[in-house]
């Protein structure tokens, strides 16, 4: 009984501690889904300190909202003193289906859970800002699969 009640009050510890350890997101327009996680290197609070010169990491956690989906893309826009721009991402870093962790692989299926990594390089001559950006994940059709809302702030690296 004691060997039962103690797995069961570790795995509740890890599961919590891995629920606080994501990074802090916010509901787009629209009311999209939300992503069940979103992991940005480093990053517990916001803003999130993205470095320039190098390759950002993040992790996205979402649902597939449709039986055999074989098309996904990630969208970035960034907004800055109320402008908002693309972020450009790379054919290759913005195919969500060839970016799918632990061996996930596309047609996805309505409720399967995925995670989807991205890295994100951010050139040395971006300014230093603080700015929000949008990620959001698209289907074939542009629907919205995924959608969340962070504030970044770009710096230097630390010496």
């Amino acid at each position: 009984m004691f060997f039962k009640v103690a797995i069961t009050i570790l795995s509740l510890i890890i599961f919590c501690s891995l629920c606080e350890a994501g990074t802090p997101v916010r509901r787009c327009s629209g009311n999209h889904p939300l992503p069940l996680d979103v992991q940005i290197e480093d990053c517990q609070s916001l803003p999130c300190e993205v470095t320039k010169g190098r390759v950002n990491k993040m992790d996205m956690q979402f649902v597939a909202v449709t039986d055999e989906t074989y098309y996904l893309k990630a969208e970035i826009h960034a907004t800055v003193l109320g402008i908002t721009v693309p972020f450009i991402l790379s054919p290759e870093a913005a195919n969500v289906c060839g970016n799918l962790m632990y061996g996930a692989y596309c047609p996805l299926y309505a409720e399967e859970d995925v995670t989807y990594h991205i890295d994100l390089p951010i050139e040395n001559n971006t300014p230093e800002l603080n700015l929000r950006c949008q990620v959001r994940i698209v289907d074939k059709n542009k629907d919205v699969v995924a959608c969340f809302v962070t504030d970044l702030k770009v710096r230097k690296e630390r010496q």
